[in-house]
């Protein structure tokens, strides 16, 4: 299972890669033929935001995974034994929580998107898909939460 999972970050370290240059190349396009040509890529701006969209929701498991969120260890240092080990399970147990709710929150907006039949207002790109995938990754993040819990960081940042 974590095989799997580190093989899903993996994935996922290539695909936010590729999105960062995706979103380079349509801004370096953009501004190219926007100076030069006097002729800017008419849906650059829904492109990059479509793109940004997507890396952010691919970099949180992965930020999940190397448990490198942002934590403040001012009182938590001080804990020791049993009590650092009631601290940890609260505040994953939470986070995992809060995530799924969230998860839940998204997919529900994805369902309306798509129900509405919602798309970007130049380039006809339909938006459910993409809210789906972030719902996807915000559950993948949630069940990392756990294990990262458990095991521990399971990539390295």
């Amino acid at each position: 299972m974590l095989r799997v999972l580190r093989g899903i970050v993996t994935g996922l370290g290539a695909l936010a890669g590729a999105l960062l240059l995706v979103m380079t190349a349509i801004t370096f396009a953009d501004v190219l033929g926007r100076y030069l040509f006097d002729r800017p890529v008419a849906i650059a701006f829904e492109l990059v935001q479509v793109v940004m969209g997507t890396l952010v929701f691919a970099a949180l498991p992965l930020v999940t995974a190397a448990d490198g969120h942002v934590a403040m260890g001012l009182f938590v240092e001080r804990l020791t034994g049993p009590a650092r080990l009631l601290q940890r399970a609260i505040a994953y147990g939470l986070s995992a929580l809060l995530l799924v709710v969230w998860g839940v929150y998204v997919w529900q907006t994805a369902a309306q998107l798509s129900g509405y039949g919602e798309r970007l207002a130049f380039s006809g790109i339909a938006v459910g898909p993409f809210a789906y995938l972030m719902a996807v990754l915000i559950f993948l993040s949630a069940a990392l939460t756990v294990v990262v819990a458990v095991t521990g960081p399971l990539v390295r940042e």
